[in-house]
């Protein structure tokens, strides 16, 4: 069961390619909107199980999606909970203060663990 929501791939070759590699991704990671951001990079590996493990008590993306209310299936229904209560529960659950923060951690993890 992944959360792939679509074009990682073009993305991070754009990204990559026209932004400078790492710095290009979190700063766009960092502008673009959370909807675009979950259209474009796939959940189960932005929040990975073993990022997720390190940083918060969850230990998948759909077992912290459960813990939100939002369901544990179906990440599209992310998009659909208002950022500013996304961000609380993010606070209220995580070391992170917004899911834009969270999901900037993950990136990096993520790149990291692909530069090895």
């Amino acid at each position: 069961m992944g959360f792939n929501l679509g074009g990682l791939g073009d993305m991070l070759g754009k990204l990559q390619g026209g932004a400078g590699g790492t710095g290009g991704l979190a700063e766009m990671l960092n502008k673009l909107p959370l909807g675009e951001i979950l259209q474009k990079l796939p959940l189960d590996q932005l929040l990975n199980s073993e990022f997720l493990q390190k940083y918060t008590p969850f230990k998948s993306a759909a077992e912290m999606l459960q813990k939100f209310g939002i369901g544990g299936s179906d990440a599209n229904a992310l998009q659909q909970v208002p950022p500013e209560e996304l961000d609380e529960k993010v606070n209220a659950n995580t070391q992170f203060g917004s899911m834009q923060e969270l999901l900037q951690k993950g990136l990096e993890f993520m790149q990291q663990r692909q530069g090895k």
